[in-house]
């Protein structure tokens, strides 16, 4: 590609097989264009680049992202490069689950408590307390950025797309 007319981002939609279009780039002119509105996002761009920040992604957020640049090359014909990336969901469940265990071996929050029900029964109950942090699952943000590299023709390439 000798003259890069388009970037756009756009995320797979499964329902109708095809990908929306989230962000593109007019390159001549610098104009953005955002088709999906998200609630909380960070949008940044240049000649060559657009990055789609999402600081708190969702489960629906896992999906296949592409990049693609639209342009031409030195004889005037059009030529659209694109990449792919997949982005899947993971829950954090094993650092809650050592959370867990480490409290519960920690003596210090264990205590007995002596429970008179009646003067001849005597009973002992464990209470477990657990220490005032909230543990949340922590979630990582999502940065997505779609780039045109120009390389060196010693590198074997003349450009590649990267996402």
């Amino acid at each position: 590609l000798d003259v890069i007319r388009s970037l756009t981002l756009s995320r797979y939609n499964e329902t109708i097989r095809e990908f929306d279009e989230l962000i593109a780039l007019d390159s001549l002119t610098q104009n953005l264009k955002q088709f999906v509105r998200f609630k909380y996002s960070q949008i940044s761009f240049g000649n060559l680049y657009i990055t789609l920040t999402l600081p708190n992604p969702t489960q629906f957020d896992a999906r296949i992202y592409r990049c693609n640049a639209d342009g031409a090359n030195s004889e005037g014909t059009n030529i659209s490069l694109f990449a792919k990336k997949a982005v899947e969901y993971e829950t954090n469940s094993t650092a809650l689950i050592e959370e867990i265990r480490r409290i519960k071996k920690d003596e210090n929050k264990c205590s007995l408590k002596k429970d008179d029900l009646s003067d001849i029964k005597q009973r002992w109950r464990v209470y477990f307390s657990e220490n005032s942090k909230i543990i949340k699952e922590r979630i990582e943000p999502l940065t997505l950025k779609c780039t045109f590299q120009i390389l060196t023709p010693d590198e074997n390439e003349t450009s590649r797309l990267q996402s």
